[in-house]
């Protein structure tokens, strides 16, 4: 992950596309705490010191852990890594599904919109492994019978399918998904591309 230009900063943490915790957008992460000038984390192993900062989601109250540059002993030293980690697909990861699954984590805050892109990220992986014919519910069937997919990883998948149609159809009952219920459906889109995309890539080739 490139942090590019972000600083530790007294107010707020810049920079930032979305909350890695609700993932709001362009979200406002408010100073809490950070170490003072001239006043690094100390540490016993003789690395280099660096500066901390800790803040906060105005929109979902969660915290944010900013780590600077070691060494960088200055009142706004460069950002080398947050905890939680932001998030971004992987580049092994076909273009359309990408974008499908980038829009399902931009949007978690706002549910219903995240949960039908988790939905299309799903269909669009079922599409690239060669199951194009009927509907989401007949790839997903097609899947488990070719050994794509086992079937609690079927029935997670007919889960997001059906919490999609809710708002796709203005359901009755639900029309509207909980943001829990996007994040449920996001995790296990992104856990679909780790299992179809990232985990093949990374395999050692076989000995010939």
């Amino acid at each position: 992950m490139s942090y590019r230009d972000f600083r530790l900063d007294s107010n707020q943490l810049q920079g930032v596309s979305n909350c890695p915790h609700c993932g709001v957008s362009a979200p406002i992460l408010q100073a809490k705490w950070r170490t003072t000038n001239n006043q690094p984390i100390p540490r016993a192993d003789r690395e280099a010191l660096s500066h901390w900062g800790v803040y906060a989601c105005t929109s979902c109250g969660h915290l944010v852990t900013a780590k600077g540059e070691p060494g960088d002993n200055v009142n706004n030293p460069m950002v080398v890594q947050i905890y939680p980690d932001l998030w971004e697909v992987d580049e092994i990861v076909p273009d359309k599904i990408r974008s499908y699954l980038s829009q399902a984590h931009q949007t978690l805050a706002a549910p219903d919109a995240s949960v039908v892109m988790s939905a299309s990220s799903i269909d669009a992986m079922l599409k690239d492994s060669g199951l194009t014919e009927g509907s989401l519910y007949a790839r997903i069937e097609e899947a488990v019978a070719a050994g794509l997919l086992t079937q609690k990883m079927a029935d997670w998948a007919h889960r997001v399918r059906l919490d999609a149609n809710n708002p796709r159809h203005a359901d009755q009952e639900t029309p509207h998904m909980t943001r829990e219920d996007a994040r449920r459906a996001f995790d296990f889109a992104n856990a679909l591309t780790e299992y179809l995309y990232i985990l093949p890539s990374r395999m050692p080739p076989e000995d010939g």
